[in-house]
């Protein structure tokens, strides 16, 4: 349950970013109600952890995992030249 609290919180972050994108390139599409839906589905969560006392660990969780993001985002961005220079 916490990876999946981990998850929605990325979720939380990253799918309001798409949506501006989105909205700046005036693309036919949107991921409005995707952000409902995990909006929602964070609510849900935070009750169940609540329920279960693990909230005290979403913290150490979610520190984990932007660690995590971080090291893989920074793999993308140290790889771009390479992808580029086979394209």
């Amino acid at each position: 349950m916490l990876v999946t609290y981990a998850i929605e919180v990325r979720a939380e972050m990253l799918y309001p970013l798409y949506q501006t994108l989105l909205d700046e390139a005036r693309a036919p599409v949107s991921v409005i109600s995707i952000i409902r839906e995990e909006k929602q589905h964070l609510a849900e969560m935070v009750h169940e952890l609540k329920k279960t006392r693990a909230m005290e660990w979403t913290g150490d969780v979610c520190d984990l995992e932007q660690s995590l993001f971080e090291q893989w985002r920074e793999r993308i961005i140290s790889s771009l030249p390479l992808i580029a220079e086979r394209i």
